[in-house]
């Protein structure tokens, strides 16, 4: 008997915690993302090498890039990054290019 208490009190508050779950989003405002280089390449994991240098031109460099997530905005998530002609805001849709192998 004892048993089934014990069986009878999880069930209870495995339906409590079903019955009266709060919504999550999965990203928070300020989560840090990055994404690899083209085709998957990433610095430190892609190779043995760092950095390939010949007659004064590094390669196998493979830096990705990065970006802040600040949120929905009309039903639109939102990322900003840090690109040559600036900060700009992009749509997080568009933040990893899948068609050139990016993860």
């Amino acid at each position: 008997m004892k048993n089934f208490n014990y069986i009878l009190i999880i069930c209870l508050v495995l339906l409590c915690s079903l019955c009266w779950q709060k919504t999550v989003l999965a990203l928070e405002p300020g989560t840090l993302l990055y994404r690899t280089s083209s085709n998957g390449e990433m610095y430190g994991y892609s190779s043995k090498e760092l950095i390939r240098e010949k007659n004064g031109i590094m390669t196998n460099i493979y830096p990705g890039h990065v970006a802040i997530y600040i949120g929905e905005e009309d039903g639109v998530d939102y990322v900003v990054e840090a690109l040559s002609g600036g900060i700009v805001k992009t749509p997080a849709q568009y933040f990893i290019n899948e068609s050139l192998g990016e993860e």
